[in-house]
């Protein structure tokens, strides 16, 4: 990297903004797993997957990615200002558009979900579609590398969106209405006052002549990510659809299960957050260095050892995790752990070697990728599908495994990266196999001679109280142990590089002479 020392720098604060950003994520886990039920949950799930589609019908996620691409290349400063307002603009009136939409054909869309509250329905995807409109001002606050502006707002967001959930879940008891009023507040809010910083900043006429690059951009995304969407959901259309489980009410809780246990998962990527951040921001001048083949190898293999340290810590403590935060419903959700770990790590490595689709602007390869990983579910599932939802799970990681050796094999044909394959393997295997040995000492959480059923009659305060007094603390030591020899092994394997053993030490070394310095 041209400068490591800015590198560090804006690495630790877009750090302590994705650390504080993940916290609201923390912190609302063991409140939705207490006052949802996993049919709630599975609801909130579906709802989230619709706005999905919806969103890549009208190129919401392409202009998303065109935002940052198109300000990175654009040439002065004039052009970027210009490019910020174009598509901001342009956002805010089609997520109009989507949401009327939306609410008109709310009915109809019940009737394939079978939620059975189209009120709710129409509610939820109208709040979900605003989303965006917050990512695209924060994006930009990414791309300007505007690191102490990017973490004061995930603060005043996250403690916000925090604060109104605990209202009106844990003292309103509002349920999923509850859930999206507190995002109705949070989002609009902060989207409002975040676009209208970017409107005082640039100039404030948008620049039309952009849109058809930005279409051409963006127009790939919309059989992409539709194609993308049915693979990825198939599995939970298929639940509810073909229900094995009986009752409506029961397939959504299994798909609420199913949401838990990779949302819990997902909670590791907050460890590459801010590496990607900074990443996604520099890459465009790295692709012009001479070793760049070599550079963009090397940093697939850094992101895969930290992503693999919060996945192992995860996965080794996810039956204690599950256990102490989680109503009872949820337990089950501890034997999907282990395939969304395979399949989380597998993904960031494939969404390393798709940054090459941007930086080159081939996003046209984007289809080809989605329909090979479409035919992949539909194999797949069939088999699968008698094991219910764990099979759904399964077929995930195994499509997800395929889509990325067709990206590395595509990538390939237009920037030859560099990927230390030996490296990488090694490092997976020796995760692997330092998750099976936690697996011997088993759950830390004991439930004694208590049975599910007068757990779950336990009062919330009663039950998390019993469960304190149940805990092995010897098996969590031991947990805690296996996780530092792996941080050990790393160290002394040679996966990472002496340049890598040598920027990390200069570094920590920096943030203690910082820290004792201002003390």
């Amino acid at each position: 990297m041209a400068d490591k020392a800015a590198f560090l720098k804006h690495t630790l604060i877009f750090g302590i903004g994705g650390t504080l950003a993940q916290i609201a994520p923390l912190i609302l886990f063991p409140l939705y797993m207490n006052y949802l039920s996993p049919a709630d949950y599975g609801t909130l799930d579906v709802i989230d997957q619709i706005t999905y589609l919806i969103n890549i019908t009208f190129m919401v996620n392409g202009i998303s990615l065109a935002t940052l691409t198109f300000y990175r290349q654009a040439g002065t400063e004039e052009e970027r200002r210009r490019v910020a307002v174009t598509l901001s603009l342009f956002l805010w009136g089609i997520i109009s558009i989507a949401i009327l939409i939306a609410i008109c054909f709310a009915g109809a869309i019940d009737l394939f979900l079978k939620t059975g509250n189209p009120r709710l329905l129409a509610f939820g995807l109208s709040v979900a579609l605003l989303d965006p409109l917050l990512g695209i001002p924060m994006m930009l606050m990414q791309a300007r590398l505007e690191s102490v502006r990017y973490v004061l707002t995930s603060w005043t967001t996250m403690f916000v969106r925090v604060g109104l959930n605990v209202l009106f879940l844990g003292v309103f008891h509002w349920g999923i209405w509850g859930v999206y009023m507190s995002s109705l507040i949070t989002i609009g809010t902060m989207s409002i006052v975040l676009t209208y910083r970017e409107f005082t900043i640039g100039s404030m006429r948008p620049d039309f002549s952009k849109w058809k690059e930005v279409l051409k951009f963006c127009l790939p995304f919309i059989p992409t990510s539709i194609i993308a969407f049915v693979y990825e959901n198939a599995g939970r259309f298929a639940i509810i659809q073909f229900n094995p489980y009986g009752t409506a009410e029961a397939a959504l809780a299994a798909i609420g299960v199913y949401a838990m246990s990779r949302k819990l998962v997902k909670m590791a990527g907050f460890g590459t957050r801010p590496l990607m951040q900074v990443w996604m921001s520099t890459m465009y001048e790295v692709k012009k260095q001479d070793d760049a083949a070599s550079v963009f190898g090397h940093f697939a293999l850094r992101m895969l050892c930290v992503h693999s340290f919060f996945v192992l810590g995860i996965a080794t403590f996810a039956s204690e995790i599950i256990r102490a935060v989680c109503d009872p419903k949820y337990y089950e959700a501890v034997h999907l752990v282990p395939v969304f770990a395979v399949a989380a790590l597998i993904t960031t490595f494939g969404s390393n070697m798709e940054q090459t689709y941007y930086i080159e602007r081939k996003t046209y390869w984007k289809p080809l990728i989605v329909t090979i990983a479409l035919i992949s579910t539909m194999i797949f599932l069939p088999l699968l599908f008698k094991y219910g939802i764990f099979g759904v799970a399964l077929t995930a990681a195994i499509t997800t495994f395929i889509s990325s050796v067709a990206t590395y094999l595509t990538t390939q044909q237009f920037f030859k990266v560099r990927y230390p394959f030996g490296k990488i393997f090694l490092l997976l295997t020796m995760t692997a196999g330092f998750y099976a040995v936690s697996c011997c000492f088993g759950n830390a959480v004991t439930l004694g001679n208590i049975t599910f059923e007068e757990l779950s009659n336990l009062s919330k305060w009663n039950r998390v109280v019993f469960l304190f007094l149940h805990i092995d603390w010897l098996i969590v030591a031991v947990k805690f142990a296996i996780i530092g020899i792996w941080c050990l092994t790393l160290w002394k394997s040679g996966i990472l590089s002496d340049s890598d053993k040598r920027f990390a030490v200069q570094s920590l070394k920096k943030i203690k002479d910082k820290l004792f310095r201002r003390r």
